[in-house]
């Protein structure tokens, strides 16, 4: 599985720095979600948030409000059935026509952002059939792409922490990075 980091990590920070934004990390990382990657990548394309939400609340609405109203197969990797409900709930709106927001955008680019943007995760395109789509072609070259031998596990996200457990592992992790 390709590292997302070493192949679009440098591309985002070349679009920040074109826009006079100094983007670096610490210590390079893969990203986990290619909707997060597409979503940076659309932010800095107009200078502005695809989905500018004040809290995780408002973004949903401007998501559905964006992508249209997720059929109820696409809800299914939702656990909450109060978040299920919510988004049942909103208004009903046309899916906005990207080849109309973005005219100035290649069709085929147009055609990546849609894959990419798929509410439910389980259908968007994954990271290998993004970097081979047509739009990337020029850029693609698997030979020259590191890859990892397994896909990332993110388990530990679901523990459940309370504060000293969170502040043992922020100390930990400043050690790792500044043992003296």
């Amino acid at each position: 599985m390709p590292y997302i980091y070493a192949i679009c990590f440098p591309v985002l920070q070349r679009k920040c720095e074109m826009h006079g934004i100094h983007l670096e990390l610490a210590k390079p990382h893969a990203l986990q979600h290619i909707h997060e990657v597409h979503c940076t990548h659309l932010a800095l394309r107009p200078c502005r948030p695809l989905f500018p939400g004040k809290d995780y609340v408002d973004q949903l609405k401007l998501i559905v409000k964006t992508l249209g109203p997720p059929p109820e197969e696409d809800l299914t990797f939702i656990s909450s059935h109060k978040a299920r409900a919510y988004i049942r709930a909103l208004p009903p709106v046309e899916r906005v026509d990207f080849s109309k927001k973005f005219p100035d955008a290649d069709p085929l680019a147009i055609d990546l952002m849609e894959r990419m943007l798929e509410f439910d995760p389980r259908k968007r395109i994954n990271v290998e059939d993004a970097l081979k789509h047509p739009w990337l072609a020029q850029l693609h070259d698997e030979a020259a792409e590191p890859s990892a031998p397994a896909p990332f596990e993110f388990d530990f996200e679901d523990a459940q922490l309370d504060e000293q457990a969170v502040r043992d592992l922020v100390w930990e992790e400043m050690r790792y990075y500044h043992p003296n």
